[in-house]
């Protein structure tokens, strides 16, 4: 193989690249518009995230302490005595709305990528290990 060849084939290999980028820019265009929205599963955290997991809004419709004290009176109860536990709840609901959001955009990616990219998809599946059944 002589030089013009290794040069010719990396300048074809190098065009390739740059259209396989420009397609997945194209492909996830739509996409990277979007927000993804995850919510905890008893109500106290509302979150909205970017495409890239980046979080865009928290919404705690209860506030942050304890759900018998006024919304409005909420933080003060907190900052001034609320207990530790009230916080953890809010904080745990937080973590999970996040992860749930986080999630949704994360599955919503693949589809689209999927749907442009069948192959290389049925290609990641083919070199998966096959996982033993049981840990040994």
């Amino acid at each position: 193989m002589e030089i013009d060849d290794v040069a010719r084939i990396f300048a074809e290999t190098q065009e390739q690249i740059a259209a396989l980028q420009t397609r997945i820019s194209e492909t996830l265009s739509g996409f990277e518009q979007q927000t993804f929205e995850g919510r905890s599963a008893d109500g106290r955290a509302i979150v909205v995230v970017a495409p890239d997991g980046m979080v865009r809004r928290i919404e705690l419709p209860g506030g942050l302490g304890n759900d018998s004290v006024p919304a409005g009176q909420r933080f003060n109860e907190l900052t001034w005595g609320s207990s530790g536990s009230d916080l953890a709840l809010t904080c745990r609901s937080m973590v999970e709305a996040i992860n749930t959001a986080r999630k949704s955009a994360v599955q919503t990616g693949i589809a689209v990528l999927r749907e442009e990219f069948p192959q290389a998809f049925d290609l990641l599946t083919d070199l998966e290990p096959t996982r033993p059944a049981t840990p040994s």
